[in-house]
């Protein structure tokens, strides 16, 4: 690397730290409920400025998981609706992202194969789910018959100001 090189690899790994300390920020505070459109968008601009940085210095890994994130957070912008069930495995990839980023040693093992699944949950939602107002539980399709609640996923979180 030149010296050039290894000036903008700085750069990009100082912004890419910042960005996902923001995004770990916005993640927990979705998956509690306490988030709200702004955190999606955050999310997802992060997630986009990682992937085109990381394209632009040559880290094709990092520019390959960011944009699997990025699909997944519009996906959830699109829905207007954040499955408790996509925190996990976003929060898992974005410990994966700042480990390639700091060189740390960091399986990626199956997390693309989760995120596409995360990606398929995320898209797969009724028209009808709410998409405004406070974060709240979505409402179960009360035409079929529905497992006890011990038996069912965690509750879906509607993105205010989305949809």
């Amino acid at each position: 690397m030149t010296d050039v090189d290894d000036e903008l690899a700085d750069i990009f790994r100082t912004e890419t730290l910042g960005r996902l300390d923001q995004m770990d920020t916005a993640l927990l505070a979705v998956e509690a409920g306490e988030a709200g459109a702004e955190s999606v968008d955050s999310l997802f601009r992060n997630a986009h400025t990682i992937k085109g940085s990381a394209g632009m210095v040559g880290f094709d890994d990092i520019r390959i998981l960011a944009h699997a994130v990025e699909d997944i957070l519009a996906s959830v912008r699109e829905t207007g609706v954040f499955p408790s069930e996509l925190a996990a495995p976003l929060l898992r990839a974005t410990a994966v992202l700042r480990a390639q980023v700091t060189g740390a040693e960091a399986s990626a093992d199956g997390l693309l194969d989760d995120l596409a699944a995360s990606l398929a949950l995320a898209s797969d939602r009724p028209d009808d789910t709410p998409s405004s107002g406070s974060p709240e539980a979505s409402t179960p399709d009360t035409s079929t018959p529905q497992p006890p609640a011990s038996e069912t996923s965690a509750p879906e979180t509607s993105v205010p100001g989305t949809g």
